[in-house]
């Protein structure tokens, strides 16, 4: 079952997906399950928005307050920028999570205009608020999952 709230400025649309199209089913720490996500697009140009939903499920009730970190980094590992902060736009906080409940995480990352075209990887995480910990996948034993995506050279006009 899902459950959608209403939360920040973002219109919810109604869909029949009940599941992400990329499923990764991995738990991060001890309590916390990414079932996968959803994103807009592998390929963007310099200046456009990615957007990207993420698939959570609690796996213990009322668990520590924790931020969601998403990150743009490029091939030497530099975060180019994040949108790191509380699930569902502070909407559900993890402190309200309970056993079997799935959260929906909608994030939005705008690619620097100037950014060079190349290869890039969105990186997510998490880790807990306010001692910036972060947390362990445990199928890695990383404290982040790269996703690549690719930024596209702006057509050049004539």
């Amino acid at each position: 079952m899902i459950t959608l709230d209403w939360v920040a400025q973002h219109p919810l649309m109604m869909t029949s997906i009940d599941r992400p199209l990329n499923v990764l089913d991995t738990r991060i720490g001890e309590d916390m399950l990414l079932h996968g996500y959803d994103l807009s697009t592998e390929q963007i140009a310099a200046g456009d928005t990615i957007a990207i939903t993420l698939w959570w499920e609690s796996l213990h009730n009322q668990l520590d307050e924790r931020s969601i970190m998403l990150h743009l980094r490029n091939s030497a590992d530099e975060r180019i920028i994040d949108a790191d902060g509380p699930p569902a736009s502070g909407g559900r906080p993890t402190t309200q999570w309970r056993t079997g409940e799935v959260i929906i995480d909608d994030r939005r990352l705008t690619i620097p205009a100037d950014l060079p075209p190349g290869r890039y990887w969105l990186v997510i995480g998490s880790y807990r608020w306010p001692s910036l910990e972060p947390l362990v996948w445990s199928d890695t034993l990383e404290t982040g999952r790269r996703i690549p995506i690719e930024v596209q050279a702006l057509p050049t006009s004539r």
